[in-house]
């Protein structure tokens, strides 16, 4: 069973109150900066949801800030089946999309430092905007940290990156570690794309590259892997076409959110030209729904599987550390080389898509959305 009261003491809350009755006795006693950003939030939901029809409204507003009760309930199952519910309550993919368009955009009319300090404050500003869930927080200190190291010229090594904003977000609210479900799958995820998947791309060598599709198939597999064993005990369902799913629909993910943000911007700057970028969104949104109800439509789509003890958990995942130390070779075995800029990658992973591999770096770096093999070429 879910522990909903650990849970709920997780995020501060100490009570709950059955059939209350609530009275609204005023309003603009808040932080003002936070009012300002929900109300710009507000704003933009109601012109995307004028311009655009449900469902695909309500996946964009899932895409791009995480509002996932805009799914409704039919949807919401249906991607949960297929294991890209993630994509709809913004994992750190999501933040990183969001980020490297923020440092293009920055990157065209300001310097490096500068670009950084803005980039930040950006960042902490779109966390407060979305509502600060763990995976947002973990992401966007991990991001925050990289643009400053970057700034700096020092080495960035991600697994340091990891544990420093684990440790952070657990000093914060200790609770988290025991009781936040989204903390620990947020963190075991993003462990299995550090640890996991550049093993996994050796195995994966020969799969095509052509529209990220090893990318993709790489940490799909290396975030189920790292996630299963928690997931299974506190959640009790495993999706059997989640790695497929993941790799049709991660790749749309980018332009469903770009051509979504631009619907909303061009109907209050240009209302003409917003009804010219609704029809892509439209059908890029309305892809990844069709596939979704496409694949859970099939009745081995996902399963329940039965109640185990908690004891299988660290007993699993110790199992899975062994395999990792055994499979573990010095970095001059595993072929590391150096980008530059104080910064350490690994060729062989091509997992630039995801929020804190090397690539991403050089990305910033540019301020510019480059493809690995671009990248490599230059």
């Amino acid at each position: 069973m879910f522990d909903y009261e650990g849970y709920l003491k997780a995020k501060g809350v100490e009570y709950r109150v059955s059939f209350a009755t609530v009275e609204v006795l005023g309003d603009g006693y808040g932080n003002p900066v936070l009012g300002v950003l929900l109300r710009g939030k507000r704003i933009f939901m109601d012109k995307v949801e004028s311009l655009v029809p449900e469902p695909a409204a309500g996946l964009s507003e899932g895409l791009l800030l995480g509002v996932k009760q805009a799914l409704g309930t039919e949807l919401e199952t249906a991607f949960r089946q297929t294991g890209i519910i993630h994509i709809v309550v913004l994992s750190g993919y999501n933040v990183m999309l969001v980020v490297v368009f923020i440092m293009y955009v920055l990157g065209q009319f300001l310097a490096q430092r500068s670009r950084v300090v803005v980039g930040v404050m950006a960042i902490i500003a779109f966390a407060f905007l979305v509502g600060l869930s763990a995976t947002v927080v973990r992401a966007s200190i991990m991001v925050s940290l990289l643009l400053v190291v970057q700034a700096t010229g020092r080495t960035y090594l991600v697994l340091r990156g990891l544990l420093l904003a684990g440790a952070i977000m657990v000093l914060h609210n200790p609770l988290l570690l025991v009781y936040d479900i989204g903390f620990q799958l947020s963190f075991l995820a993003t462990l299995g794309l550090v640890l996991i998947a550049p093993h996994l791309e050796r195995y994966l060598s020969k799969v095509p590259t052509f529209a990220g599709v090893r990318t993709f198939l790489v940490a799909t597999v290396a975030t189920q892997i790292a996630v299963l064993p928690l997931l299974l005990y506190q959640i009790g369902e495993f999706s059997v076409v989640s790695v497929l799913v993941n790799v049709l629909v991660l790749p749309m993910v980018p332009v469903a959110m770009l051509l979504t943000f631009g619907v909303g911007v061009a109907g209050f700057i240009m209302p003409a030209l917003a009804p010219l970028l609704v029809y892509p969104a439209v059908f890029s949104l309305q892809y990844i729904i069709e596939i979704a109800r496409f694949f859970s439509g099939f009745s081995f789509a996902s399963f329940v599987v039965p109640v185990f003890s908690i004891w299988v958990v660290p007993l699993a995942y110790t199992l899975m550390g062994g395999v990792l130390w055994y499979l573990y070779r010095p970095e001059d075995e595993l072929g590391y080389s150096d980008l530059g800029q104080g910064l350490l990658t690994k060729p062989a992973v091509e997992l630039d898509d995801w929020i804190i591999e090397e690539e991403f770096d050089e990305l910033l770096t540019k301020a510019a959305v480059v493809p690995r093999t671009t990248a490599a070429k230059d």
